[in-house]
């Protein structure tokens, strides 16, 4: 038996178990609470009846009196929601074979140029140096600082498809860019002031679907806004002042436009079309909602702008619906500016153990405030 120092000290654990155990069990004095309020005529409602309501006793039995377990539905002719002509419907994930070409097809748009509205590119002010280091500051938040861990995408080496790679774990594309998009926005919010930002309004994750008629093919359109700013007021029609004359609508052909057959490996034009199909099916939804569902060439137009990203590279846009009438390639036409990818930044990670920001573009702030302040 070794002897050691005495420390007249109790044991943590123990205490820590024995004062779980008494305040377990201690009941509460009685506050006379209910009384008082029931003086004042103020009802008083036992928290149990809302939150553990009784439920009904429901007799399962009927349900299972025309099981379709091991049944094969047949969809033809005889099921009740058969229709003779189908109907193309375009989710958010999916991409175009032919990528922007086949949306401005699709959407009966015309590529007006590649870059902003001069309107919107007189908006572009120069950062300060605060604000920059502010930028930065978000950045790693982002991409470093955010100690939240999933399985990220397996990684596979077109060499050795055989070889099995060990899991990582980190951050997805997908909440970097969530962080990196509501941090910058709520940046654009203090920068603005309160007279711009009363007339602002957030919604996540929203949900617009748009069914439309193209050359006798029913179409429709189902996309998911991450994050949407909404205004009081609809944003200013943009001047063309460029001759479209000799401007047409890109051909495709041989491949049909409702066609979907998605190629691998994915091409950057094709995910640059998503922009431009989830711009057109929001103005879409606003014109149903301001003018109605049966409106065809808008009385005003609807602007939309649109920020793409992946948490570091990010696609600006800007698209006017003129015309819900998508039929053929003449007549009144939908008009999009877009303009190349930039990067916000080409590495944000850590590096030996130390977190590491390189080459940071201020540019990219500087067009999502102007889009942030443009009315």
């Amino acid at each position: 038996m070794k002897i050691t120092q005495v420390l007249l000290r109790q044991h943590l654990g123990r205490m820590f178990k024995y004062n779980w155990f008494f305040h377990s069990r201690q009941t509460l004095g009685e506050t006379r609470t209910d009384h008082k309020l029931k003086e004042l005529d103020i009802s008083v409602i036992d928290p149990e009846e809302l939150l553990n309501p009784p439920k009904p006793r429901i007799d399962a039995r009927p349900f299972f009196e025309h099981s379709t377990i091991g049944y094969r539905e047949i969809k033809d002719e005889n099921h009740p929601d058969w229709k003779e002509r189908p109907c193309f419907k375009l989710n958010t994930n999916d991409l175009l074979v032919m990528g922007t070409d086949q949306a401005q097809v699709l959407t009966k748009t015309l590529l007006v140029k590649e870059g902003l509205p001069d309107k919107i590119e007189g908006l572009i002010k120069d950062n300060s140096k605060e604000v920059d280091n502010i930028v930065k500051r978000i950045i790693q938040t982002s991409n470093i600082f955010d100690t939240h861990q999933e399985k990220l995408p397996i990684k596979k080496d077109p060499a050795r498809p055989a070889w099995n790679f060990p899991r990582d774990y980190g951050l997805t594309d997908i909440r970097k860019s969530r962080n990196l998009a509501q941090s910058m926005i709520q940046l654009c919010e203090l920068l603005c002031g309160p007279s711009i930002v009363r007339k602002r309004q957030l919604v996540h994750n929203g949900e617009v679907q748009v069914p439309l008629e193209k050359d006798g093919d029913l179409l429709m359109f189902n996309m998911t806004v991450d994050f949407m700013v909404t205004a009081t007021k609809g944003l200013t029609p943009i001047e063309i002042t460029e001759d479209l004359k000799d401007k047409t609508i890109p051909e495709i052909y041989p491949l049909k436009n409702v066609k979907n057959i998605t190629e691998l490996p994915v091409k950057k034009n094709q995910l640059i079309a998503r922009s431009l199909v989830k711009s057109f099916t929001t103005a879409a939804s606003c014109a149903y909602q301001k003018y109605g569902a049966d409106v065809k060439e808008l009385p005003e137009p609807i602007t939309i702008q649109c920020v793409q990203s992946n948490s570091q590279a990010f696609h600006f846009s800007v698209f006017q619906l003129n015309t819900l009438n998508i039929n053929g390639t003449e007549g009144p036409k939908n008009f999009w500016w877009s303009m190349p990818e930039i990067d916000l930044f080409d590495t944000a990670m850590y590096v030996k153990g130390r977190p590491v920001l390189e080459g940071y573009n201020p540019e990219v702030f500087k067009r999502i405030l102007a889009f942030y302040t443009n009315e």
